[in-house]
């Protein structure tokens, strides 16, 4: 499995309601790495109504990958308890 992604690459663009975030670049995780994490990249806190796009650059081979918990680690300062505390 991994020789057939030797000659592979993974790059993409981070975009938030449309706007291109990853100013640095495009996004190029390191191959098998779990140090990488996109909330080092991104500079800005998202809500939960963000609409949040990743596209692959032109000369990317493989598509774009996150884990939930990069998202959620970008969102949550945007999140409530979701309850009126008057209601």
């Amino acid at each position: 499995l991994e020789a057939a992604y030797q000659n592979k690459s993974r790059s993409f663009d981070f975009l938030v309601d449309g706007e291109k975030l990853n100013s640095n670049g495009s996004i190029i995780p390191p191959y098998q790495s779990d140090e990488w994490t996109l909330y080092n990249h991104v500079g800005r806190s998202l809500t939960a109504g963000s609409n949040i796009s990743l596209v692959n650059t032109p000369d990317a081979s493989l598509p774009p990958i996150l884990n939930a918990m990069e998202l959620f680690k970008l969102i949550k300062s945007g999140l409530t308890n979701g309850t009126n505390e008057n209601d």
